[in-house]
């Protein structure tokens, strides 16, 4: 029978505590040697002191056990039946894998595991069976992968997470094994990417995210994993990009979109994170690009677009966020460019066109079916 011991990372540790073969003993010392062999062949399993007490068998003193290639498993030391000392873990054919400390049957002390080559891959410390202190994970070649602080098993305290050229990947505090109190990010040139605080693994107040090149990207503040307060976006001059405000993770209110000269872009309002109401946007220069509504995120009514000269581009109406009716377009000078009819954002029958040097009359009339051209244009 197999008794487990530990596990770690996915690695399950054993110790054999009774098996079934051939049990050879042999008289040392006021001790007994004990050989156990592969059913059926002479190759070597087992081979421990101990000695009898009644029906039992007290393994006391050294202990090996053997794969059925002849290599060695594992070497320790036991004391009246419980694992002692340093426990030695091997590869397959004999490559150190893990040391092992115990107590009384219990881990206690020491742990340090490696890679097949040799390179130390876990190294940690244990009290009472559990992890304790620093437990530190190399990677295969040589910088760590992770350090962590346990207390009695449970990840409590400073963790930091590394990427595998050394430089630090995350840092973070925490509590009973969830990530509580302060938890920093960085690109892997070094700089910090994202710096803020965690509640029982979820952020909360303020977070900011910076650029790779240090500067301020984004400022918002949380409530337990949830955007809740103003959120603000930041062009790499410092500049405000956009702004709005979140209630319970949803937009709510005004927003603002700027342009890198702090010139205002867009306008609106947000109910329950979907676009609402009159939503304005603006050219570079100051003038109006469009204005008309929205209703649950979607246009509504009539929305007009304008060229950056002020002049009108485009009018029409819009239901639940599909062109309807009649459309107009026109050209930079004013004059009547093309007009029409939508049904579900769709362009339908008959389309005037004009020409923009003779903008008194159409130039010719186009059909549509579906929003698709249907039969040849006739020119006036």
């Amino acid at each position: 029978m197999l008794t487990s011991i530990f596990p770690c990372n996915g690695i399950r540790f054993f110790l054999i505590m009774a098996v079934s073969g051939i049990l050879l003993p042999e008289l040392h010392a006021q001790s007994l040697d004990f050989k156990i062999y592969y059913p059926g062949t002479n190759i070597l399993k087992e081979e421990y002191e101990g000695y009898l007490r009644g029906d039992d068998t007290i393994k006391h003193g050294k202990y090996e056990y053997y794969l059925s290639d002849g290599s060695i498993r594992q070497r320790g030391l036991f004391v009246e039946g419980q694992a002692q000392k340093v426990w030695d873990i091997f590869y397959q054919k004999g490559a150190l894998h893990q040391q092992i400390s115990f107590v009384n049957g219990v881990r206690e002390g020491s742990y340090k595991s490696y890679y097949l080559h040799g390179a130390i891959h876990q190294d940690g410390w244990y009290e009472n069976g559990l992890l304790h202190g620093l437990f530190t994970v190399y990677q295969e070649h040589g910088p760590p992968e992770s350090i962590t602080t346990y207390v009695e098993g449970v990840a409590h305290g400073m963790m930091k997470m590394f990427f595998d050229d050394g430089n630090p990947s995350h840092n973070m505090e925490m509590s009973n094994g969830v990530e509580h109190g302060r938890w920093i990010q960085y690109y892997q040139t070094g700089g910090i990417n994202y710096d803020g605080y965690k509640h029982q693994g979820q952020f909360h107040d303020t977070l900011k995210v910076y650029y790779k090149e240090g500067e301020l990207q984004r400022l918002s503040v949380y409530d337990k994993g949830l955007l809740n307060g103003r959120f603000i976006a930041f062009y790499r001059s410092g500049q405000i990009m956009f702004e709005a405000f979140y209630t319970k993770g949803e937009k709510q209110g005004l927003y603002k979109e700027y342009y890198p000269d702090n010139s205002l872009s867009t306008l609106g309002q947000y109910k329950d994170g979907l676009k609402t109401g009159v939503w304005t946007s603006f050219h570079p220069n100051g003038e109006l690009y469009t204005r008309g509504e929205f209703e649950k995120d979607a246009f509504e009514g009539m929305w007009h677009v304008y060229y950056i000269s002020g002049r009108l581009k485009q009018r029409g109406h819009y239901r639940r966020g599909l062109a309807i009716g009649a459309w107009d377009f026109f050209f930079e000078n004013g004059q009547l460019s093309k007009k029409g009819r939508f049904i579900n954002d769709l362009e339908q029958g008959a389309w005037l066109f004009w020409d923009e040097q003779q903008p008194k009359l159409p130039a010719k009339v186009g059909w549509y079916i579906n929003g698709v051209p249907s039969g040849p244009s006739r020119n006036f």
